[in-house]
């Protein structure tokens, strides 16, 4: 493993994937920040006077939807991330790669949508296939170790 070299094609598909990533959680943002406007309806003292508007007794169905989304987005896309990084670093290539790769960028978006829209069980078959995702970039990158 001393003469490891990063895969470019890895890297770029990495690079491409956290794009994809930050792009899907710019769009719940914005999402959450039009209704929280067109709603005029916010929670937090200082949102209400910069919209010149009283505060809200609770939020938006839909920007609840979103925040939960977020806070999931959280907890499994930056381990994703780590096992992927950690898989290019150390020389990993593969057309496997690529599919785990945009499998789990397909489902971490269908999962957003289905959480914004709750609707099940499409919300928890894309959070299922995100975990697959992950387990498999798991099982690529243990391989690559014992290489």
């Amino acid at each position: 493993m001393n003469d490891m070299i990063i895969d470019p094609a890895s890297a770029r598909a990495l690079a491409l994937v956290t794009i994809a990533l930050w792009l899907k959680a710019m769009a719940m943002s914005t999402v959450q920040v039009v209704v929280r406007i067109r709603s005029r309806s916010v929670t937090r003292s200082e949102d209400a006077r910069l919209m010149r508007i009283p505060v809200s007794a609770r939020e938006h169905p839909l920007v609840d939807s979103l925040g939960d989304a977020w806070r999931n987005e959280t907890e499994a896309t930056p381990i994703f991330l780590a096992l992927s990084g950690a898989y290019v670093i150390l020389g990993g290539a593969s057309v496997a790669f690529g599919l785990i790769l945009l499998t789990y960028v397909a489902m971490r978006w269908v999962h957003g949508l289905m959480q914004a829209t709750s609707s099940q069980p499409g919300r928890t078959l894309a959070w299922l296939g995100g975990v697959a995702a992950t387990i498999a970039v798991t099982v690529l990158l243990l391989i690559q170790i014992a290489g």
